[in-house]
């Protein structure tokens, strides 16, 4: 399955189980982020991260320096729950 077909599958759920003015209060709330600029601001493919520390899961500070010494690196960001 494609990633817009993904997508597609994911708006035709939201027109069954959201109200329609709900979904237009969302439309317009995505239309003024996307006035306001934001998307120029963002990491886009292909682009060089600046670097970076973490902290992993034995809390130890990781670089970006000393993981690409190694490797490449996969940077996966999700927004949590609101």
């Amino acid at each position: 399955m494609t990633l817009e077909s993904k997508l597609s599958k994911i708006r035709d759920y939201a027109k069954e189980k959201f109200p329609p003015e709900n979904r237009e209060y969302m439309a317009g709330e995505v239309a003024k982020l996307r006035e306001s600029g934001i998307l120029d601001k963002m990491i886009k493919l292909g682009d060089k991260l600046p670097a970076f520390s973490l902290q992993n899961e034995r809390d130890e500070t990781v670089t970006s320096e000393q993981l690409l010494a190694n490797s490449g690196i996969v940077l996966t960001v999700f927004r949590g729950h609101w």
